[in-house]
């Protein structure tokens, strides 16, 4: 498979599991025991953000800050799991009679753990290749930066750089420069 596919396969994984994610953690989770039936994952909602924010990070750094933010991305897959699997604390007593029964997950807990996962496993997918580091396509080259071509094809020799910057930093001064 070509590193690009591989790419997309991956950054699409994390896409789709936060995507998921953000839509069933403001569903409700849990029902019964006593518990509210309000009860939503916010933390699940925050760590769907970072998730969907690590997609795009993970394009645009170089192969060390790509390994650092799928880290990230992948603690926040996780995250979603444990907070989906977490049962709020009711304050409901569940010992002898008149007691409540235990709080049930709903499907959208269960939908919340699997995108979860995805947003890990495209964690995973992103930590376990090696993909060439991004292009450089705007970064300027020395050899560039020294010359100062202009679009014409000509070359500004030093003289008229210096009154170039001349130019500029009068404009900073706030004078202006026509007068």
């Amino acid at each position: 498979m070509r590193p690009a596919s591989e790419r997309t396969i991956a950054v699409g994984t994390v896409v789709l599991g936060s995507a998921v994610a953000f839509t069933a953690a403001g569903q409700v989770r849990v029902s019964g025991g006593g518990v509210t039936p309000d009860v939503t994952t916010p933390a699940a909602t925050a760590l769907a953000v970072v998730g969907l924010a690590g997609a795009g990070a993970v394009l645009l750094v170089g192969p060390l800050a790509r390994r650092l933010v799928a880290v990230l991305v992948l603690a926040a897959g996780v995250g979603i799991v444990l907070s989906a699997l977490s049962v709020p604390q009711t304050g409901a007593s569940t010992v002898g009679f008149g007691a409540h029964a235990a709080p049930q997950r709903t499907g959208w807990a269960w939908l919340l753990v699997a995108a979860g996962a995805l947003i890990a496993l495209g964690a995973v997918a992103v930590l376990a290749r090696r993909w060439p580091a991004p292009a450089r396509s705007y970064a300027r080259s020395p050899a560039r930066r020294a010359t100062r071509e202009l679009p014409g094809g000509a070359d500004l020799s030093a003289q008229e750089a210096a009154d170039a910057r001349r130019a500029w930093e009068a404009l900073d001064r706030g004078e202006d420069p026509t007068a």
